[in-house]
């Protein structure tokens, strides 16, 4: 009973923490994309190998179900052990799809969310690949431009498609296993889980686009701007509700008595 009311609560938490991170993210990701876009330097190597990726995801890469399926639960793994969780099983089947087995508890209901929901926002290697960018050469950029670009452009697409399989509450099998479940998604609900997806691709897709435009200096003043900017949302209307419940309670309520 206690463990049900400390996963609704944190659910609820999450909820709430998407909502007021969204205004910030949302603007944080515009204006990095724009930027990158600001010079030629950037956006023609960039949108260059987004094309590409894009054709090779669907020309070649889409047909590879297993390699599909591999860089599915591939996330899943790399946030479980960002978790510090110890991955017990990594499976993969050609037609039949896989599952990662972790154990641990770090970051409790939380790191459960962020962990089933990984393939769905999480860029792994164009994130990587993007953080490193401020630390190479100048000459490389061109070239590291288009290698995110490349990565991105076959990330969107599978990721749409993802998303699409698994937007559903119906039981999938299992792997190899005759046992089925939910997806992840119906496993987290679709208010949360669009949440959390929208919430975290805008913030790590604006990460990587800031890399590109601006280096680690961007992204911190990306991040700051992100909590500033949830602050100037929603503060004034939690003050205006505030300022209500007293007017009502010392005022109109005992006006009333």
């Amino acid at each position: 009973m206690a463990s049900r009311i400390t996963s609704t609560f944190i659910h609820i938490l999450a909820v709430l923490l998407c909502v007021f991170c969204l205004p910030g993210t949302a603007v944080f990701f515009i204006h990095s994309f724009v930027a990158v876009f600001l010079t030629v330097n950037t956006w023609f190597p960039f949108i260059g190998g987004f094309c590409i990726g894009s054709i090779l995801y669907f020309t070649l890469l889409k047909r590879f179900s297993a390699f599909i399926t591999f860089e599915h639960e591939l996330n899943h793994a790399i946030m479980a052990l960002l978790f510090f969780r110890k991955i017990k099983k990594f499976v993969v089947t050609k037609r039949r799809g896989g599952f990662v087995e972790h154990e641990g508890r770090y970051g409790g209901v939380f790191g459960d969310l962020l962990i089933g929901l990984a393939p769905y926002y999480l860029p792994s290697l164009a994130l990587f690949i993007a953080l490193l960018r401020p630390l190479i050469p100048v000459v490389w950029h061109l070239p590291w431009d288009a290698c995110i670009g490349i990565i991105l452009g076959h990330h969107t697409f599978n990721t749409i498609d993802e998303i699409t399989r698994n937007w559903t509450r119906q039981s999938v099998r299992v792997g190899r296993s005759r046992s089925y479940t939910k997806t992840d998604i119906g496993q987290v609900g679709y208010i949360l889980s669009f949440l959390m997806i929208s919430v975290l691709t805008l913030l790590l897709h604006g990460i990587i686009f800031v890399s590109i435009s601006s280096g680690y200096f961007g992204i911190r003043d990306g991040l700051l701007s992100i909590v500033q900017r949830g602050m100037n949302v929603y503060w004034p209307m939690l003050t205006f509700v505030f300022d209500k419940i007293q007017d009502f309670f010392f005022n109109d309520f005992f006006n009333i008595i």
